[in-house]
Order: structure tokens, then sequence, then C-alpha cells
């Protein structure tokens, strides 16, 4: 009688576990550092910006457990489909490690603007990883690319950094909208200027389809605007954030990532 409990109660913890494991479509977002965010949506993962060495003295890097589980594919951060990357500045890519990654992780594949993929092909291994790897680079007549990758249907945008345009106005930003499905739509906006002029090319194609989660650079708290009439986002989770984190972000209304392996649900 005991071992007919003790196994009933075993099988009965696999299938939670699995079941955990799939998500059953529920999704969710996991904070790795900085602006890297993983996505987990039914059998679908994918990741934003998680490869990087400089804090600026400031930011969250994403601790060396995590990494190493990214490169060993191991749980939770195993079966990555698809890496997005915003834009090339240290605190955001590295070129050695993507590479890495993608070497060890074969069914994986990257979407990066053309001046990460620069900085890759100079690097060994980088021929055996091409294949996988789609670029972009948007400039003032194209400001949107469409791709399908895995089963996800992702729109990719040109809205220039922050600072601009005294300030990286040479970087290929980009903003991405990436739909796993219809119960995770996510839109991650990398280090964006907050000019609202910046974002109206992109109003119709941003009222097609909404998000159910945006991740923004913190200093959107002081023009929200953007995100409560022009997103399309039914909410916001403010990434970017200094360790020290700034008082008008802690006493605000804002909700926000600090701490890695903090989770969200997406819904």
């Amino acid at each position: 009688m005991k071992l007919s409990v003790i196994k009933y109660l075993v099988i009965f913890s696999v299938l939670s576990i699995s079941a955990h494991e799939r998500n059953d479509g529920e999704g969710h977002a996991t904070y790795l550092g900085n602006e890297a965010v993983m996505i987990v949506s039914g059998e679908q993962k994918i990741i934003f910006d998680p490869f990087f060495h400089n804090s600026f003295g400031q930011y969250t890097l994403v601790p060396e457990a995590i990494r190493e589980k990214l490169f060993n594919n191991t749980a939770p951060y195993d079966d990555i489909d698809l890496v997005l990357i915003t834009h090339a500045h240290e605190d955001h890519f590295d070129a050695k490690d993507m590479i890495q990654f993608l070497l060890a992780n074969t069914a994986s594949q990257l979407i990066a603007p053309s001046q990460a993929i620069e900085q890759m092909r100079a690097h060994k291994g980088f021929s055996k990883i091409e294949s996988r790897i789609q670029g972009i680079s948007l400039n003032d007549k194209v400001k949107i690319k469409k791709l399908s990758i895995a089963e996800m249907e992702i729109d990719a945008y040109r809205i220039p950094h922050s600072g601009w345009p005294e300030r990286h106005s040479e970087v290929e930003h980009i903003v991405y909208r990436t739909a796993l499905n219809d119960d995770a739509v996510v839109m991650h906006l990398g280090d964006s200027s907050t000019e609202v002029i910046l974002f109206q090319p992109h109003f119709s194609s941003f009222k097609q389809k909404s998000s159910h989660l945006a991740f923004v650079p913190f200093w959107f708290e002081l023009v929200p605007s953007i995100l409560t009439k022009h997103l399309n986002a039914k909410k916001s989770i403010g990434i970017h954030v200094p360790t020290v984190v700034p008082d008008y972000v802690k006493q605000g209304n804002f909700d926000y990532f600090s701490k890695p392996e903090e989770s969200r649900a997406i819904h």
C-alpha cells in the first residue's frame, strides 16, 4: 500500500514538472540582467540582449551561473529558439559570447543589427553559424522589417537610440515586437529615445497588433504618454535600471526589473 502511494506521488510529481516546463501556453518573462529578458510561452523560448560584459559601473550583469546554463543548454535556460539583439553596445552585446552560444546551441537562431553581425564576422567560428543568423539594416526609407522564424512573427522597427541626434546617431538600434503565439506578444524597446516623433512612423503598425507586455528602458517613466497612448501594449516593465535604483523609479507607479531571475506573467 505504501509503495503504491509513493509510486503515485512520483508519477504525479513528474507530470506536474512536465506541465510546468511546457508552461501550457501561460507566458512568463524572466529577468537576467540589464536589458536581458527571457520569454517563455508554451514550447517557445526567446531571449533579448543576453550576452555582454560591460556594466559601465552601474548596470546589472547577467550572473555567471545563468551564463553557464545558457552556454550549456541547461534548464531553465535551455532550448532557446531565438536570440534578439537590439544594438551592439557593450552593455547589450558581445560578439565572441554570441558565437560561442550558437556553436553550443545548434537549434538556436539569431536576429541582430548588421553592426553586431559585422563584429561577429571577425571572430573564429562565424562561418559555422552564419546560416542561422538574420541581419537587419534599417534606414530612413525602410523603417520596418517583418520576419517569421520558428513559427514566431517578428516585427523589427528602426527607432533611434536615446540621445539622438546629438549622441548615438550612428547606432543601428532595433525595437522588436515578437508574437510567440496569441498568448504572448511582447515588445522590447532596447535603449530607445523618448521622442514621440521617432515613434510616429510606426503608429499604424502598433495599432494593428497589441502587445501583452512591453519592456522599456526605465527613463520612459518620465514620458508615460508613449506607453499609454502609442505602443498599444497592455502593460510595461522597466529595464536597464541602475543597481542603485533612482528614487523616482522606486516611488513611481512603474513596474520594473532589477534583480536577476525576477519573473512576471505575460498577462
